[in-house]
């Protein structure tokens, strides 16, 4: 489907993107080895051993995590991430091609700037939603000016940039879904007629 926006909307979205992940990728605030750190362990787990179960690293020299004491670590019948399964699972596809590339989320450095790439990436992916959002009820100019404030100026991206929560996903596939019915009320022209209760 060809995009209908006008060439500078494009180069707009594209520069205030760039923007944005330059922004969130170098951020001195980074979370990563706090609560969501092995989550892309667990990814990696289901794409080697078709599990999110972590057992079978357990004691592996290689791996970065002491998988018997790690507080992230939950052990009900095997040792899991303790926290949600959104961020593994949402992430394999990631975790896939970095493997292609000889990187395992076994090296906790790795694992961890991979959670830094991607929520740098969903952020500038946020920003480009928030703006067509904005586009579609403002022109150009204003739809960049708001974007800029809801985005740079707010919490959303002093926390989804800082590491790969399980809100980074959650704010994406809202933003989508959002865009969705936005392009769809604009598209769809409703004549409200008076009822006969009016």
């Amino acid at each position: 489907m060809r995009d209908p926006s006008p060439p500078g909307d494009r180069i707009a979205a594209a520069i205030l993107a760039l923007a944005v992940f330059v922004l969130a990728y170098g951020s001195s605030n980074q979370d990563v080895d706090s609560d969501p750190a092995i989550a892309l362990l667990a990814s990696q787990a289901l794409l080697d051993h078709g599990t999110l179960r972590l057992d079978a690293y357990a004691g592996d020299p290689a791996c970065g995590y002491d998988l018997e004491t790690d507080r992230r670590i939950r052990r009900r019948s095997g040792s899991y991430a303790y926290y949600n399964v959104g961020v593994p699972l949402l992430s394999v596809p990631a975790v896939w091609v970095a493997n292609r590339f000889g990187v395992h989320m076994l090296d906790r450095p790795a694992e961890l700037a991979l959670q830094n790439l991607l929520s740098a990436l969903c952020c500038a992916i946020i920003a480009v939603l928030v703006l067509r959002i904005c586009r579609t009820f403002v022109g150009a100019a204003a739809s960049l000016v708001i974007t800029a404030v809801s985005i740079l100026g707010s919490s959303l991206i002093s926390t989804l940039a800082t590491a790969l929560w399980n809100t980074v996903y959650a704010v994406l596939l809202l933003a989508v879904a959002v865009l969705h019915l936005v392009l769809g009320l604009a598209f769809v022209r409703l004549e409200i007629r008076p009822g006969p209760l009016e």
